[in-house]
């Protein structure tokens, strides 16, 4: 998920974790984006569409905070169980993207990074005929868990569901990741929730590092809390607000994953 004046930072996404990972016979990425009211900046991301042809734009959703902390990912989930029906696509996609048929879908902030490569081998390879499951950090409400919505990816049965559920429970004041638990709970569905643990989805904190000015954990820093900086096992790193943290995350990355 990306806002439409998020170009810079689509920039980097793009010069990091997609092209340090990018493998189109696995997966291929895409950013959301919704319909910016400012003419100038829908005319930027146009033009940007044209140049890298990686943007989906929900053009029937206004750009503002409200619309991409609620409803944004739900209507995507809505866009992509249309195109599983319809023949006609909106222009944004790519000419053959609405034509295959992917068992996961995931949605990603733009300020996570995600080393793609091993959480396919690690997560998604052992569940290839996997159902109704959704891979996500956890987090826990009274009566149901929740999805942490910095990155979560569910077999492509699930989209369908939740767009079905949304579209006969519309609800328009509660948080993405939240929404998604809910509209399963108030449903009586059953779902299966594969967690990533701290050690590997964490929000980035440049606390304990091992070198000043790196991202790297110190070998001794505790890395079971919600909040580290990068340790061996990580695969997704979030909170990553300005660009120079960021670069400086992606930096502790290569082709294999975490450089050790």
């Amino acid at each position: 998920m990306s806002p439409a004046h998020g170009i810079q930072r689509r920039m980097i996404i793009r010069q990091t974790w997609q092209k340090l990972f990018s493998d189109p016979s696995l997966w291929t990425t895409r950013f959301v984006v919704s319909r910016s009211t400012n003419p100038t900046w829908q005319a930027l991301v146009d033009a940007e569409n044209e140049t890298y042809g990686d943007i989906i734009q929900l053009s029937h959703l206004e750009e503002n905070s409200h619309v991409a902390n609620t409803v944004k990912t739900i209507e995507f989930f809505k866009y992509l169980t249309r195109m599983e029906t319809n023949t006609e696509t909106e222009t944004s996609v790519l000419p053959g993207f609405q034509t295959k048929k992917w068992s996961f879908v995931s949605k990603i902030d733009d300020d996570s990074f995600l080393d793609a490569k091993s959480f396919y081998h690690n997560y998604l390879l052992p569940l290839q005929n996997g159902t109704r499951t959704i891979i996500a950090r956890t987090i826990h409400m009274p009566n149901y868990t929740v999805p942490g919505g910095q990155f979560y990816t569910m077999t492509s049965d699930m989209v369908s569901l939740l767009a079905n559920l949304h579209t006969d429970n519309p609800i328009a004041d509660e948080a993405e990741d939240v929404l998604v638990g809910r509209l399963l709970y108030e449903a009586n569905q059953d779902w299966l929730h594969i967690d990533l643990p701290n050690p590997i989805a964490f929000d980035y904190e440049a606390t304990d590092l091992r070198e000043e000015g790196k991202a790297f954990a110190a070998e001794d820093a505790d890395l079971s809390g919600w909040r580290h900086a990068v340790g061996p096992e990580a695969i997704n790193p979030h909170k990553l607000r300005d660009d120079e943290t960021y670069i400086k995350v992606a930096a502790c990355f290569d082709k294999e994953g975490v450089i050790v």
